[in-house]
């Protein structure tokens, strides 16, 4: 249960609203075998995973950041063939608590993945006061200078601090850029993180973002 009074929620994106980590591995995996003719494993996906977009094709493949955009538009291609799906009960959970709170999104995938999906699966821009990807900050979780522009908008816009935070993530990165950004944090897990390790380094976690409309207080 988050105890402070809270007014403004941030979300991040892949694998806490979206099964981003599910839907695209397949498609990773074949774009190594067609373009580099060697098999992408599980483990060096999750090496890289949680990266932000560029850095992370880079690291997952080991070419250069300048050769990143070629390979991008074939990885777009390849995985318009795997359709992203939405965590069951996302949309509803959303439009729910933004009834009653600021709902805000920090995520570390591109502006162009956002605008991608977003109409298709069903997310109303209505539902945030604003949408921050990697492109808009030059810091990334588990830096928590990664929230500085979100916060800039609350807090010149809303009389909105930190401490009146809360963000919901799935990995401990997301835990760690939060806890050092002042703001309150709910893990979900189980979708790419055990719940013994949000429990580990004292991060509150639910199993399902269905479950977060009763764990906020206010």
């Amino acid at each position: 249960m988050i105890k402070q009074e809270i007014k403004a929620i941030l979300f991040d994106f892949d694998d806490t609203l979206v099964m981003t980590r599910q839907c695209k591995n397949v498609a990773l995996k074949e774009l190594s075998l067609v373009e580099f003719h060697r098999e992408l494993t599980e483990e060096k996906i999750a090496s890289q995973w949680g990266k932000p977009y560029r850095e992370f094709i880079s690291g997952l493949y080991d070419i250069p950041m300048d050769s990143v955009d070629a390979l991008l538009e074939k990885y777009r291609e390849a995985s318009a063939r795997y359709p992203m799906k939405v965590y069951d009960g996302a949309l509803e959970t959303l439009e729910k608590l933004s009834r009653n709170y600021l709902l805000g999104m920090v995520t570390g995938t591109s502006r162009y993945a956002i605008e991608t999906y977003f109409p298709p699966l069903g997310f109303q821009d209505s539902w945030f006061f604003h949408i921050q990807t990697a492109d808009e900050s030059p810091y990334h979780k588990p830096d928590h200078r990664v929230f500085l522009p979100q916060m800039d908008i609350l807090e010149k816009k809303y009389n909105i601090f930190p401490e009146d935070c809360v963000y919901v993530g799935d990995g401990l990165h997301d835990f760690v850029a939060a806890r050092d950004a002042g703001m309150g944090f709910i893990g979900i897990h189980g979708n790419t993180t055990a719940e013994e390790k949000f429990r580990k380094v004292g991060a509150f976690s639910i199993s399902g973002i269905s479950m977060l409309p009763s764990r906020m207080k206010g």
